[in-house]
């Protein structure tokens, strides 16, 4: 109950991982807190590297957080007496991050597509270029979050997703007018959502769809 829909989804792939790697290792369905060793997550990691193309360092650590998160909570309930990854240093790779430019943004603005799911993800998108709110955020926003500035003018008031910090942000009139464009929409009156946000999994996928349509 502490944790966040999309950090317990997370978990539950590192989990779904573990078993699998304990099953196909050591031939058992479980094993021991003690029978944890520093070749255990070493292992594991090529594993991840390999059998699921974790191809990314920065995704495999991740994995491996998850596990020392667990073994933390058994250490502080003492149910281990040690760290046995005491002597593990994962190496994560720093990320490249790369930017749309101006350009970029305006062909995908400009580009209408055919298929009503490539139109709504490009929408939604663009709507959190011209807010600066990830996925997670949007994906909830209901029309209470838009309340009336002191300077007159639509903003957005909520909480952050990943962090529940304040956020408060103004409504350029690009992401208004996506707003207006879908507020008859069934996903939007019928589940009191301010965008009919689809899946995660789908938008990532539509995301190269457009973007290849945009020659991007």
């Amino acid at each position: 109950s502490d944790y966040k829909i999309g950090t317990l989804k997370n978990y539950n792939v590192t989990l779904g991982h573990l078993k699998e790697f304990i099953l196909q290792k050591y031939h058992v369905a479980d094993i021991h807190l003690t029978d944890l060793n520093f070749k255990f997550i070493t292992e594991f990691e090529l594993m991840c590297k390999t059998k699921w193309e974790c191809k990314r360092s920065s995704t495999t650590i991740k994995h491996i957080q998850r596990i020392r998160k667990v073994i933390g909570i058994a250490m502080a309930n003492e149910w281990l007496m040690k760290d046995p990854f005491i002597q593990y240093k994962g190496k994560q790779e720093k990320a490249t991050i790369k930017y749309l430019t101006q350009e970029e943004l305006k062909a995908i603005e400009e580009k209408e597509f055919e298929f009503d799911r490539l139109e709504r993800v490009k929408d939604m998108f663009i709507f959190s270029c011209y807010t600066g709110y990830a996925y997670s955020d949007v994906e909830k926003f209901s029309p209470n979050d838009i309340v009336t500035g002191m300077d007159g003018l639509k903003w957005i008031y909520t909480e952050r997703a990943k962090n529940d910090s304040k956020s408060n942000v103004p409504l350029l009139p690009q992401a208004l007018a996506i707003i207006e464009k879908y507020q008859s929409h069934p996903d939007v009156i019928n589940k009191n959502r301010l965008l009919p946000v689809i899946s995660n999994m789908k938008t990532n996928a539509y995301l190269k769809e457009i973007a290849v349509g945009c020659g991007i």
